[in-house]
């Protein structure tokens, strides 16, 4: 890992907290407003069946 992280993230839980890269915004050389996350995928969910 790079010393100059610009999105950091811990996890924790059930396992120790660690310091990893971000999933969906490590690749950002500079640090901007509204930068998109990159690499999501569509969310899939089925039809809904209820009335709102």
């Amino acid at each position: 890992m790079s010393s100059l992280m610009l999105y950091p993230a811990i996890v924790e839980g059930a396992i120790v907290p660690s310091l990893l890269k971000h999933p969906t915004h490590h690749a950002y050389k500079k640090m901007f407003d509204g930068d998109i996350p990159q690499n999501l995928e569509p969310i899939k969910q089925l039809p809904l069946s209820i009335k709102i």
